[in-house]
């Protein structure tokens, strides 16, 4: 009995010395490559991966490529491309396209796309009415007849889509410009303004309505006026004649009409006259 607890004794003692010294959850303390009680023995540890000394999360510290404990181990660890300094939400930074604490890297990571600040282009504004310089619009009320007016005035007036002309001054305009076929092949329709050229002047005429019998609104008579003052400002025209335009047999009221004239053509250095009997 006492011989076999000696034996058993013997074998515990017998694995101690062969069990190693080395300690992989504690690579703070020194690391003997020669395994304790085996002297022949040179193969060392594998190195512990999980507890390396390298960090990808703090880019700040130096970076040992030599592992702890390992002063022959050269091999550096794989870069942490989730952790690269490499931003695409601010590009306006340098981007240091070597990672950090590795010198040797050249190539520059992929761009995460998803996550560029990417904007739409807003879409291109129209261009502007080129208004006159001057800024000396003018706007004066005489008693007389509208075609008493200098020849070198242009004329305006107000019109249905189906140019009938046939009642108020339109009837006037028809004799004296005639020119209907010419307005009717222009096709315009409730708020433009078509264009005759008589004499060396133009002749507007805003359409207001569709038909001879209907009467017009005020946003369509603005809307005409502002198609005749694109037209006026592009060709230049200094001076203008018309009567009280949708204030006649139209019944809309003519001071709310002047309104909207002085509103529609103050950047502008037009004169109007506006005649009255």
């Amino acid at each position: 009995m006492m011989e076999m607890e000696k034996s058993l004794a013997r074998k515990a003692t017998k694995t101690q010395r062969e069990r190693p010294a080395f300690h992989m959850r504690d690579s703070t303390k020194p690391q003997p490559w020669k395994l304790e009680g085996n002297p022949t023995e040179t193969k060392k540890p594998r190195a512990d991966i999980s507890r390396m000394a390298y960090s990808m999360r703090d880019s700040t510290k130096p970076q040992p490529w030599k592992l702890e404990g390992n002063p022959t181990e050269t091999k550096k660890p794989h870069a942490d491309i989730s952790c690269m300094a490499y931003s695409t939400r601010d590009s306006t930074k340098p981007q240091p396209w070597k990672l950090e604490g590795n010198p040797t890297e050249t190539k520059k990571p992929h761009a995460d796309i998803s996550r560029m600040a990417y904007r739409k282009h807003p879409e291109p504004l129209k261009a502007p009415i080129p208004y006159a310089k001057g800024r000396d619009f003018h706007l004066k009320h005489v008693k007389g007849d509208l075609f008493s007016c200098p020849p070198t005035d242009a004329l305006a007036h107000c019109i249905s889509e189906d140019c009938r002309m046939g009642a108020g001054i339109a009837v006037i305009f028809k004799k004296k410009f005639g020119g209907v076929q010419e307005l009717l092949m222009q096709k315009k329709t409730t708020g433009d303004c078509a264009v005759l050229k008589r004499d060396g002047r133009f002749v507007y005429y805003l359409i207001t309505k569709m038909k001879v019998f209907h009467k017009p609104t005020y946003s369509s008579l603005k809307s005409s006026l502002e198609a005749m003052k694109m037209h006026i400002v592009r060709n230049e025209v200094k001076s203008l004649s018309m009567p009280r335009i949708g204030c006649g047999l139209d019944r809309l009221n003519w001071e709310q009409v002047s309104r909207m004239i002085e509103d529609l053509f103050k950047d502008t250095d037009i004169q109007i006259t506006i005649y009255s009997l």
